[in-house]
């Protein structure tokens, strides 16, 4: 079991995490969901210590997370935030020793070529690979590492039909290993048949918790919670067109 007890993190004086009390239990695929720039990302980049939080705890099997628990959890992260100036060989090898793995395993990779062709793209720049590129490499890195609980930051985001089934079926297949997953988005549509329990992060504050199955309409259940409303910018918008007729 995955905890996170009354975190809370703020920059300068902007309270960006309030409070967050979540708890995440295995084979679960939990979505954290809420729109740009309420604290989802800030509350990935806390629990895997790039923030350090202004207070709260982060607790794996009952004790507080180490430095040690990275080796069972994996980051699939949005392609813009993989480093573009260094080669995809350098990356790869960055992440297996900061995992402290000892061998790299190039035998295994060969064998996943069907998923991200490494030997062809080991020296190339990852700023130089598309973004579906980007995520196929990190589902590459997903399946070497063989993490207990992986967190998905918008992993279906600008990718083409086929590879949004590919990070869809790697999803289901995680779930059905029994592994402990967490995807962040505000791409709902995409990813709703995937969830057993929502979350939805409002003002950086979890303003929903609750079983998948116990929502009949999660789409107008999230806009009802965030308040979804046109912004002002749609409204000109639309002021503009129909001054045009």
């Amino acid at each position: 079991m995955f905890e996170i007890k009354n975190l809370n993190k703020s920059f300068g004086t902007k309270k960006i995490l309030i409070d967050i009390n979540l708890t995440f239990k295995k084979g679960e695929v939990c979505g954290i969901l809420g729109n740009n720039g309420v604290g989802k990302t800030t509350l990935l980049k806390t629990i895997f210590n790039e923030h350090l939080p202004d207070s709260g705890e982060i607790s794996l099997e009952g004790k507080k997370l180490e430095k040690s628990d990275f080796d069972k959890m994996f980051f699939f992260v949005e392609s813009n935030e993989m480093p573009g100036n260094v080669s995809v060989e350098i990356y790869c090898k960055y992440i297996f020793n900061l995992l402290l793995r000892k061998d790299f395993p190039i035998t295994e990779i060969n064998d996943l070529k069907w998923l991200f062709d490494y030997n062809q793209f080991k020296k190339t720049k990852i700023k130089k690979l598309s973004a579906g590129q980007r995520k196929m490499l990190s589902l590459l890195i997903l399946f070497l590492i063989d993490s207990e609980i992986v967190f998905f930051d918008e992993p279906t985001a600008n990718l083409d039909a086929e590879n949004k089934e590919v990070v869809i079926k790697v999803i289901q297949g995680l779930k059905l290993k029994g592994k402990t997953i967490i995807i962040i988005t505000h791409l709902i549509e995409e990813i709703e048949l995937l969830l057993d329990r929502v979350i939805i992060i409002k003002k950086g504050e979890v303003v929903l918790n609750k079983p998948k199955k116990d929502i009949k309409d999660l789409v107008h259940t999230y806009h009802k919670t965030i308040d979804l409303n046109k912004s002002e910018k749609i409204e000109m918008i639309e002021r503009y067109f129909n001054n045009e007729k």
